[in-house]
């Protein structure tokens, strides 16, 4: 099974992957995809939130096939690398909140709102635009605040946390609906750089509760810690390779 996959670009272009993979035959068992869902859902239970990563057209699995059958499995929300992913999902007939991982750009702002899709947000410029373009539209801009607990490539640090949530909260029609970080080797054996940004992550959670803030989705685990560190589990999980039959690495516990 192998989908002509085409994400639109800003230009209007289009990448053909099936093109760029050459003749290549993939066969993939959505029957087991489903079962890892449902294992996955079981181990966290209902109480906390499920969302599916699907970057890189669901890790070379076929985007479509696999959001499908995650969504109708249990999942509560997907999450992808870049906007385009977002919106090619959308056109298809994905209704599900979807988040976007990676940076999105200021001028990206108004097909973020369009298409109602969640961007994670680190900088002020972003914001404005968000919560002009939303007002435009007569729409709600739903926003994750990135932290930056140590993984460097993008993110808020800790301690800029606190000022960028009151900016956040002083423009109309934004909301912030989670905030998350992202684990930078947690599929190690040594889990001690994983516990220290989790400990990082944990004090703006600390800080953020004492202002009388409430966010209500907090994350951070990735597959590593789904199966290794259930205390880090919080209001959801997002597991990426696991849900396609991998294990992270040699050295992560399997079940």
């Amino acid at each position: 099974m192998m989908h002509n996959t085409r994400y639109e670009t800003k230009e209007g272009g289009n990448s053909n992957m099936q093109r760029l993979l050459g003749p290549t035959w993939l066969e993939i068992n959505l029957d087991a995809i489903a079962q890892n869902v449902r294992n996955i859902k079981k181990l966290i239970g209902e109480k906390k939130e499920l969302m599916v990563v699907v970057k890189g057209n669901a890790y070379g699995h076929d985007v479509l096939e696999v959001s499908s059958v995650v969504l109708d499995n249990g999942a509560n929300r997907l999450a992808v690398a870049r906007l385009e992913e977002g919106i090619f999902l959308r056109k298809a007939g994905i209704t599900a909140p979807i988040l976007v991982l990676g940076l999105t750009l200021k001028e990206q702002a108004e097909l973020l709102v369009l298409y109602d899709i969640t961007p994670a947000v680190c900088e002020f410029e972003m914001l404005e635009k968000l919560s002009k373009s939303a007002i435009k539209m007569n729409k709600i801009a739903k926003i994750h605040l990135k932290v930056d607990t140590g993984m460097g490539r993008i993110g808020i640090f800790p301690r800029e946390v606190m000022s960028f949530i009151k900016k956040a909260k002083s423009l109309k029609n934004v909301e912030i609906e989670g905030i998350f970080s992202h684990f930078s080797v947690a599929d190690e054996k040594d889990k001690t750089y994983t516990e220290n940004q989790f400990e990082k992550f944990n004090k703006v959670l600390i800080d953020i509760k004492r202002e009388g803030i409430n966010i209500p989705i907090k994350h951070l685990s990735n597959s590593a810690t789904l199966l290794d560190l259930p205390h880090m589990w919080l209001d959801m999980v997002r597991p990426g390779i696991s849900i396609y039959g991998l294990y992270p690495s040699p050295e992560v516990k399997k079940p």
